[in-house]
């Protein structure tokens, strides 16, 4: 097998699962880095489920970042809940709201990861 079919098959194998790939905020596991000392982060995201029996999800979710004092992150989410099932019309309403604290333990350094709880 050549180098050059190596190279085009491994680039078959990544575009296939990267229509499965998902990114962006709320992550599933969260970023160990708090943001810049009395600075803060809004985030936008849009989630959605689809199944035989309807549509669910949240649009918008919105995901507030302050950080108060060194290596210590305050966290705020809430989602706009939606959810259209078998019976007509699409309720709506506050979703499962989110209220957290990141506290960042080891600092990044050439030989070590950074690490949040």
């Amino acid at each position: 097998m050549s180098c050059q079919s190596t190279w085009r098959g491994a680039a078959v194998v990544t575009c296939a699962f990267a229509a499965t790939a998902h990114a962006g905020p709320p992550y599933q596991t969260d970023d160990p880095e708090p943001v810049a000392l009395h600075k803060y982060e809004v985030n936008v995201a849009a989630r959605a489920t689809l199944t035989r029996s309807g549509r669910s999800g949240a649009f918008p979710g919105v995901e507030i970042n302050y950080d108060g004092a060194p290596d210590v992150q305050l966290h705020l989410g809430v989602p706009l809940a939606f959810d259209r099932g078998t019976q007509p019309g699409t309720r709506y309403g506050i979703g499962d709201a989110e209220l957290g604290v990141k506290y960042r333990w080891v600092q990044e350094t050439a030989t070590t990861r950074m690490v949040a709880i």
